[in-house]
């Protein structure tokens, strides 16, 4: 009976030993154990000393480590799941809002304070078809990857990359491009996004756009080297028609004078309620020459406005017009 005895009690406190074992498998050590009870929960499943990532096990109440080697397709070392039913779209949550979501993994950062996140996910990006966060369809399409590096050894780093159509709803600031005043957008071979590093565009008005302000006194004609009264003073006006907000940054007016006659050249601004008086922007004379043609240009920019109207005005002094005084054309060069 004694012998009898004793082997139950060994059966027993073997049964014991073992359930023991069983608790503490993961919490090995007197020190680990200390830490689980201490830290309300904090498991430790990794003899090493530290936590992964980067700080001590302390600073986790939960670690879960999957060791190099342990690897491959479907693989995780935490796994949410929430299984829903299906042919009820209605049976889940009410909103995007932190209560109003019904999801498998819900992060939540109380109060907001510095460096602080709901979620966050870090990768080294060893290697290309690497990143932090992805989101997806089941099937890896219509992908949006936080912190991305893509295939290949020299693959670019992305802080956002996006597989399809990407939908933004209010404004886009795009820092880097910051500058002064309104530049034009332009996208390269490539898909890049870049500010036109030469914006400046060109237009030619040809001599049948001129008006015959005088036309009514003087006779106007318009032949193959250009426009001009048959005779007197009149003058020949183009008007400059560009929206507001138009830079411009140079006029060009291309004449012919070779006789004693000449041509005075005006770039007038006039306000367009008659009220705000007429602005000379250049007042030119010309003097003779025996070259078919001579060109004036006026290169000091300047800024259209809603407020005025501008016009290039030609007109014939110290002698009338004839068929050795021409205006040809303007040219403009705006941004």
């Amino acid at each position: 009976m004694k012998k009898i005895g004793l082997a139950i009690i060994s059966s027993l406190l073997l049964v014991m030993y073992t359930y023991a074992q069983d608790q503490n498998k993961n919490v090995s050590t007197e020190k680990e154990r200390t830490n689980y009870k201490e830290n309300q929960g904090l498991l430790k499943n990794s003899d090493a000393g530290g936590g992964k990532g980067g700080g001590s096990i302390l600073d986790r109440r939960l670690e879960v480590i999957r060791e190099s080697g342990d690897f491959g397709p479907g693989k995780s070392s935490v796994y949410g799941l929430r299984s829903g039913v299906s042919g009820t779209p209605e049976s889940g949550g009410t909103g995007w809002a932190s209560g109003s979501i019904d999801g498998a993994v819900i992060g939540y950062n109380d109060y907001g304070n510095w460096y602080t996140a709901g979620v966050a996910g870090y990768n080294y990006h060893d290697y290309g078809n690497t990143a932090g966060v992805v989101g997806a369809r089941y099937n890896g399409l219509y992908a949006g990857y936080l912190s991305y590096r893509e295939e290949g050894s020299s693959g670019k780093y992305w802080s956002g990359y996006f597989t399809d159509d990407v939908r933004i709803d209010e404004q886009l600031k795009l820092t880097d491009l910051a500058g002064s005043g309104t530049r034009n957008l332009v996208v390269d071979a490539d898909g890049y996004v870049g500010i036109e590093t030469s914006a400046e565009q060109e237009i030619v008005l040809g001599m049948g756009e001129f008006l015959a302000v005088d036309l009514h006194d003087h006779p106007f004609e318009i032949g193959t080297g250009g426009a001009h009264y048959l005779s007197g003073n009149g003058t020949l006006a183009i008007p400059i028609t560009f929206p507001a907000g138009t830079n411009i940054k140079k006029i060009e007016v291309l004449y012919r004078d070779v006789s004693s006659t000449d041509l005075n050249i005006k770039i007038r601004s006039h306000a367009y309620n008659d009220f705000g008086g007429t602005l000379v922007f250049a007042d030119f004379s010309s003097s003779g020459s025996s070259s078919p043609f001579q060109n004036y240009t006026y290169s000091t920019p300047f800024t259209m406005t809603n407020e005025r109207t501008y016009i290039v005005e030609v007109t014939a002094i110290n002698g009338e017009w004839n068929s050795l005084t021409r205006i040809k054309s303007v040219r403009l060069t705006y941004e």
